[in-house]
């Protein structure tokens, strides 16, 4: 049962404001740290959720397949798994999508990094969330598929 809460919670439950206070949280970071860790910290994360989201897109696709080979004996069920992937694929697309906006709010002219941090902060915890509900829609899908192919196996 507390797996199943680890899993949920995050999905309900609203991030922290702060990138001290998150990494406080989940015990990530020491609380003080300069302003080049932190950026290296986030870029970390979202280099690793980069590449979680390509091992996710890679098992969609599988998934795919293997729906594409029962596809003319369950339509409707294949057409329902199908959309649950193709979502979960657009979600994984869009975690590992390239988006610089966040390099305007620093640059030379500009003192602080705060903004730059403040940006990425909240890069990484909507890119966490979009995986975080990536992976739950594929989990269904492959509950759904495992329930399909034991309806098949036993009659």
């Amino acid at each position: 049962m507390l797996w199943i809460w680890y899993r949920i919670e995050p999905l309900i439950s609203p991030y922290p404001q702060a990138l001290d206070r998150y990494c406080w949280l989940t015990g990530r970071l020491k609380k003080n740290i300069s302003a080049k860790d932190r950026v290296d910290y986030l870029y970390s994360v979202l280099g690793i959720l980069d590449t979680k989201a390509s091992s996710l897109m890679t098992f969609d696709g599988i998934v795919l397949a293997v729906l594409a080979i029962v596809a003319k004996q369950h339509p409707v069920w294949v057409l329902i798994i199908s959309l649950l992937v193709l979502i979960s694929m657009m979600l994984c697309l869009w975690v590992a999508a390239i988006m610089w906006r966040f390099l305007e709010l620093c640059g030379p002219k500009k003192a602080s990094i705060n903004k730059e941090i403040e940006s990425l902060c909240k890069v990484m915890r909507v890119r966490e969330r979009a995986y975080q509900w990536a992976w739950a829609l594929s989990l269904v899908s492959v509950i759904m598929m495992t329930a399909l192919v034991l309806v098949k196996l036993m009659g």
